[in-house]
């Protein structure tokens, strides 16, 4: 017997659950877990590629995901989780072959993590987890010197070079995030 709560407004069961009965979908649930575009849209990206390495298709992604959690219902958790170590050992070769790094796997997990967290997909995350190689910073992930920034504002190609140089050695910007920076 589960916990009633008290209705104190004679509201109706339903208007009082997480996701009104039309839009309880495993896409909903998953989508109503991330609270910034840019996460969902990165999220979407590697969740496609989970879906294509298990053949679901993954155009229109929603209807990927719901037939996802569908098999699943189907098959079991124990298939998922073999599938998905199945997943990992995969990219981890892909590692070991310097296609990918350590890190882009982590990056691959945290949707699907987030997906079976969301649609009360039981697994044993610590066994799964331990396979994934920890990463490591990049070799050259570091400031420049004051000889490598004067090197670089000697010879611009462009004016506009010179500021972008100086606010990002001021401020410690990486080149990705200027593509936020809009």
């Amino acid at each position: 017997m589960g916990i009633e709560l008290v209705n104190q407004r004679n509201e109706s069961p339903d208007t009082r659950t997480l996701f009104p009965k039309s839009k309880k979908t495993a896409y909903s649930k998953f989508s109503y877990a991330i609270a910034s575009e840019q996460t969902r849209d990165y999220y979407v990206r590697k969740f496609k590629v989970f879906l294509e390495y298990l053949e679901i298709p993954k155009e229109p992604f929603e209807d990927g995901v719901n037939l996802l959690y569908e098999q699943i219902q189907k098959e079991g958790t124990q298939w998922f989780s073999e599938a998905l170590i199945d997943f990992i050992v995969d990219y981890k070769q892909k590692i070991t072959r310097k296609q990918i790094t350590a890190g882009t796997l982590r990056n691959y997990y945290k949707p699907i993590k987030l997906f079976c967290d969301m649609n009360d997909i039981l697994l044993n995350w610590k066994l799964i987890a331990r396979g994934i190689p920890s990463s490591k910073r990049a070799a050259m992930d570091r400031a420049p010197t004051l000889d490598e920034i004067h090197k670089l504002l000697e010879f611009p190609t462009d004016e506009r070079v010179k500021p972008i140089i100086l606010v990002m050695v001021s401020t410690g910007i990486r080149m990705e995030s200027w593509e936020y920076l809009k």
